[in-house]
């Protein structure tokens, strides 16, 4: 078996992947954890976590309308907040993709976005695409979601995923930076988190949690 199609190696024991998308049920399985510690409540409005998505507006045909309802911690699981990704179908996901052009050119500087910034400024700039729980669509809501579990726990996000998930399975390998290997697989983008520390996030270059 190849595991490095490019340069046609071998598979290893020790070979390293990006988990590109399946960073979404990690980061629901965690959600569901802090649910049940009571750090928060699916029914929340996001904007008790992050004050920019208080008082959203909807793309409705060109027009910005005000959102009937609050996105819930709910609908960032079940992607029925009404939050993009990049394209150019609407408004909405125009100014997604203005966005992630930003996110682009800063991922090699010092001041790179981090999870926080990154769903400020969505709360902030990007209307929805449709009133909250009115459909289903694929979009940052898994993103915006980890924004969240930051602010309920008091923890990275890269800190959560190892206290919660992959330390307790035996995972020492899992991180966003494949640090201390000296053969290392293809590294996601970088990200810097809260901790200072950085780490790869999911971005269309990237940990798109995609």
């Amino acid at each position: 078996m190849v595991w490095r199609i490019e340069k046609n190696l071998p598979m290893r024991e020790d070979a390293l992947f990006r988990i590109f998308s399946m960073t979404k049920p990690i980061t629901a399985v965690v959600t569901m954890m802090l649910w049940e510690q009571g750090a928060l409540e699916l029914r929340d409005p996001v904007w008790y976590y992050i004050p920019s998505f208080r008082e959203k507006q909807v793309d409705q045909n060109g027009t910005l309308v005000p959102a009937k309802r609050d996105i819930f911690i709910q609908d960032l699981l079940n992607m029925t907040s009404g939050l993009s990704y990049p394209d150019c179908q609407c408004a909405s996901q125009r100014c997604m993709g203005s966005f992630f052009d930003e996110i682009n050119s800063r991922l090699a500087t010092d001041y790179p976005v981090d999870t926080q910034e990154f769903a400020a400024h969505i709360g902030s700039y990007v209307p929805l695409m449709f009133q909250p729980w009115e459909t289903w669509f694929y979009g940052t809501s898994a993103d915006v979601l980890g924004a969240v579990l930051e602010v309920a726990s008091g923890k990275p996000l890269d800190a959560l995923y190892l206290e919660y998930i992959f330390e307790p399975l035996g995972d020492a390998e899992y991180g966003f930076l494949c640090a201390g290997r000296k053969t290392q697989s293809p590294g996601a983008a970088l990200y810097l988190g809260q901790s200072g520390r950085r780490f790869a996030r999911r971005t269309r270059s990237a940990l798109r949690n995609d």
